[in-house]
């Protein structure tokens, strides 16, 4: 069974407005949510506890070149 679901700006509360639009039950974005490719758009990237000392050493090895102070807005720029 499917279902239809119909959004306009109205659902938000912000008035009428002229590009309200409806999404067709048969359209792509359907088969790829249930697919589950889209699971990971919105997740944060993973990065190994190795990997993430590699990049602080990286970041102290530039500090210190360029007596750069770990915690100043220079810091958190590298």
């Amino acid at each position: 069974m499917t279902r239809e679901l119909k959004f306009t700006s109205e659902s938000f509360g912000i008035g009428n407005a002229e590009d309200d639009c409806y999404l067709d039950p048969n359209d792509p974005i359907h088969e790829f949510l249930i697919t589950g490719n889209a699971h990971g758009l919105n997740r944060p990237k993973r990065i190994s506890v190795v990997e993430q000392a590699d990049n602080y050493q990286r970041k102290l090895q530039i500090a210190k070149a360029q007596g750069i102070k770990p915690g100043s807005p220079a810091w958190f720029m590298l």
